[in-house]
């Protein structure tokens, strides 16, 4: 079992006992896109990953958040946190389809400006579901999913 460090003073729960899932999302851009329905900006975006493309890192370095969120996490994965922005999302849409091969990351998490878990997306884009937190409204949630395409619907307690 791999060990874990602590990335943080507060440790932030990755699973809510009940949350939204939604499944079959696959367009990264797409996704970026459509965010800022389900997501504020100024709310933190954690990437992580096991085998690191050295342009994307650079890239989500150049947007790195000044106040990194800070939670337990297997030491095998590198983690690069950016501010999520409109104008992060349009470099980032940009920078996927000009180096759509250095895109390289397994998770996605979001967090809020109070570090809240808002959503977490393992195996992200490729075929591992979104998970949202309860806190996101169905009617931000359904907007967000008519942008994309995927369904969604409420999840139980993990077990």
């Amino acid at each position: 079992m791999p060990s874990k460090r602590m990335h943080s003073k507060q440790i932030v729960h990755l699973y809510a006992r009940q949350h939204w899932q939604v499944s079959y999302v696959n367009d990264a851009a797409r996704f970026f896109w459509s965010l800022s329905t389900i997501v504020p900006y100024g709310s933190i975006l954690s990437f992580e990953g096991y085998e690191p493309a050295r342009k994307f890192r650079l890239f989500l370095r150049a947007h790195a958040a000044e106040k990194p969120v800070e939670y337990l996490t297997d030491d095998r994965v590198w983690i690069e946190q950016v501010r999520f922005t409109s104008a992060f999302a349009e470099c980032f849409v940009s920078f996927q389809h000009d180096h759509f091969k250095s895109v390289k990351f397994e998770h996605l998490h979001g967090f809020s400006k109070t570090n809240q878990m808002l959503f977490w997306f393992h195996d992200a884009f490729t075929g591992g579901d979104l998970a949202l937190a309860r806190t996101i409204s169905a009617s931000r949630l359904r907007r967000f999913c008519l942008k994309l395409g995927p369904q969604y619907f409420r999840k139980g307690p993990i077990c």
